[in-house]
Formats: C-alpha cells, sequence, structure tokens
C-alpha cells in the first residue's frame, strides 16, 4: 500500500518520537552548548518512560455502509500507519471492525502481520456488503456489543496498560443492540482497568461526545491517519 509521504511522515512526528520519550526542546541545553560547545548537544528534554511491553493497543472500526468512499480508504491508511507505528514501539495491538458482530482483521494481537496486510483492500467491499466471505451486513452498527466483545478480548491479555480507539461514523443503529446499550457498555467498560477513546470519522460526528468521556469528534477525513497519530500518543502517554 502506497502512502502519501507527507502522511507518514506528520504521523510519525506527532507519535513516535513522543512514545519515545522526546518531549520537547530544551533550550538551557542548547544555549549551554552554544556558550561551550564541548558540552554534548541533546536538545530534546526526555521523560521517563515505563517498560512498553506492558501495554497493549486494540482499534476497533465501524465498517458499516456510511463508511463507503473516502472514509474507508481514510480508515484504512490510519490502520495501516497505526500497526506499524506500534510494530516499530513493540506494542502488541489488535484490531477488529464491527457491523452486526465483531469481525476480526487481525490475528491476536498480532497488529501489522500477514492476515492483516491481506484483509485490509477486502474492507471496501466489506462496506458494500460484497466481500467474498465477509459478514457483510453493513446496516447495522452495533456499537455497544461489539465493543463489550472488544473490550474482553483486551482484557484476557497480561499487559497492564490497556487502550481501546474505537472508530465510528454513524449512531449506533444496530440489529441487537441500541443507543441505551453503547452508554451501558461505556460504562461497563470504565469500570474495568482500560483507558477507552472514540473517534468520530468526518462531519456529522459530533454525537461521540454524548457517549464517550475521551473523544475526538468531526475529524475530517483527510486528517485521519494524522489525528489517529495524537490520539494514540496522547493517550499512551497518559496511561503511563
Amino acid at each position: 500500500m502506497q502512502l502519501p509521504i507527507a502522511t507518514m511522515m506528520e504521523f510519525g512526528c506527532l507519535c513516535v518520537p513522543r512514545l519515545l520519550g522526546l518531549r520537547r526542546v530544551d533550550l538551557k541545553v542548547i544555549m549551554s552548548h552554544e556558550a561551550d560547545p564541548r558540552r554534548p548537544l541533546r536538545p530534546f528534554e526526555r521523560r521517563p518512560i515505563p517498560d512498553r511491553r506492558d501495554a497493549v493497543v486494540s482499534l476497533l472500526v465501524d465498517l458499516s455502509g456510511s463508511m463507503r468512499g473516502a472514509k474507508i480508504a481514510a480508515a484504512i491508511d490510519g490502520v495501516c500507519l497505526l500497526a506499524e507505528t506500534l510494530a516499530r514501539l513493540q506494542i502488541p495491538c489488535r484490531i477488529d471492525g464491527f457491523q452486526d458482530e465483531l469481525i476480526p482483521l487481525s490475528d491476536p494481537f498480532d497488529g501489522l502481520g500477514p492476515r492483516l496486510r491481506a484483509v485490509l483492500p477486502e474492507l471496501v467491499a466489506e462496506v458494500a456488503g460484497v466481500r467474498t466471505g465477509g459478514r457483510n451486513r453493513p446496516s447495522f452498527n452495533d456499537d455497544g456489543t461489539c465493543l463489550l466483545d472488544a473490550a474482553r478480548h483486551l482484557l484476557r491479555h497480561p499487559a497492564r496498560d490497556k487502550l481501546l480507539i474505537v472508530v465510528s461514523d454513524g449512531r449506533p443503529e444496530g440489529r441487537r443492540s441500541n443507543a441505551l446499550d453503547l452508554s451501558c457498555a461505556i460504562r461497563d467498560v470504565a469500570r474495568e482497568d482500560i483507558a477507552l477513546v472514540g473517534v468520530g470519522l468526518g462531519p456529522g460526528t459530533q454525537h461521540v461526545s454524548d457517549y464517550y468521556p475521551d473523544h475526538l469528534a468531526e475529524v475530517p477525513v483527510e486528517r485521519f491517519a494524522t489525528r489517529l497519530g495524537q490520539v494514540l500518543s496522547h493517550m499512551l502517554l497518559r496511561r503511563f
């Protein structure tokens, strides 16, 4: 998959350096080096970083019919970049889609492995309801029940720090759940030791703020990969 180099660079600049501990430029260090060039130049402040191997991330992506077109293309790019970033940081991740049921996209916590690489291009057909061997139920948004399923998988992982990101572009209108079920699911997940954030992809997604205490709404489609990097960076740094 060929991604715009500007998008890749911006995602990396916002996410990877911060997670590796680069916090901000330390002007005192730069001034000290200018006064005495023999002093080592390390212009970035560093913050103590816990063991990244004790963290795990789960990403849950809306695959309903309203995601067709530019939205699913942006989602594919964002998923790919997030999985690659976490692989470089040695943080395991699990990636699932959802319609009326959870749709596993990666092998359990394998992230950017062979299964995810193979399935990503097929998501265009999945949101259209014509994917060979797919779930193909794009009329449904069972956010609540699928969120609980994703949380159960996440809780089985032994890592101490758990982050679950939900990406959606529509209100919960499911075959077996509704808006109240999503509110109850978020409440139940909050009782567990999981950091949860909702991301609204595209215009008309301000409603995510009605459900998710931690949220990012109205994310422009063309900025999704970058914003996803910001969410990942912010939540992991805050969590740790």
